[in-house]
């Protein structure tokens, strides 16, 4: 369904963007795919670049997998999506980076 949605050029990014962060939930939480999850809302945050919540995840996904790449590409994405650097994601990705499991 997704495929379909973007491969139609679907104006709705947001709806896009949705549907990827709760894919990746599903993946995250039921499946525990980590690497599934954290492509999904990677993808969810290159859609909606400004959606807060989509970096966060990005975020506490980022860090038990060591994919320090994939969190600043999130939260550089949105630094130029916003045009600011919003402190309360940058507490969050210092929060999970200095969880025992980030290294």
């Amino acid at each position: 369904m997704l495929e379909n949605l973007e491969a139609a050029g679907s104006d709705d990014k947001l709806l896009v963007s949705r549907l990827h962060q709760h894919l990746g939930e599903a993946l995250e939480r039921r499946l525990d795919d980590i690497a599934g999850a954290l492509a999904a809302y990677a993808h969810a945050v290159t859609t909606t670049p400004h959606d807060g919540d989509a970096v966060r995840a990005v975020f506490r996904v980022a860090a038990p997998s060591m994919r320090w790449d994939e969190a600043a590409k999130a939260a550089i994405l949105h630094a130029i999506a916003t045009h600011s650097l919003d402190s309360a994601l940058w507490t969050t990705l210092e929060s999970v980076a200095t969880t025992p499991a980030a290294w």
